[in-house]
This record gives structure tokens, sequence and C-alpha cells, in this order.
């Protein structure tokens, strides 16, 4: 019974010890996440504004100049 509880108050000691850091890393993960996300959206908002935008080379005349 006496190791039970040593080995009870050392895991909970560890895991003490460990929190922040696993909360911290949860954190992090989310944010990642996150910022994925945001980058996925900005990526398709730009596919999706050019895709309706006209190239400038398209309406310039053929031996235009390049300016």
């Amino acid at each position: 019974m006496n190791t039970f509880l040593g080995l009870l108050a050392a895991s909970a000691l560890i895991l003490l010890i460990a929190l922040p850091a696993l909360i911290g890393f949860g954190i992090e993960l989310r944010i990642s996440r996150q910022i994925r996300a945001a980058r996925a959206a900005e990526r398709r908002r730009e596919e999706q504004s050019s895709s309706t935008r006209v190239p400038a080379e398209a309406t310039r005349g053929a031996f235009s100049p390049v300016v």
C-alpha cells in the first residue's frame, strides 16, 4: 500500500509539473491550425479574385510597348 501511494504521489507530481507544458502545446496546435486555415482562405480568395480579373496582357494590343 505504501508503494502504491508513493507511485501515485510521484505520478501526480510529474503531472503537475508537465501540465503547463501540455496546455501550452495544445494552445500552440490550435493557433497553428487557425493560421493554416487563414492562409488557405486567403489563397482561395486570391485564386477567386485572379480568375475574375482580366489579365493585363489581354487588354493591351499586340504591339503595344510594355510600360
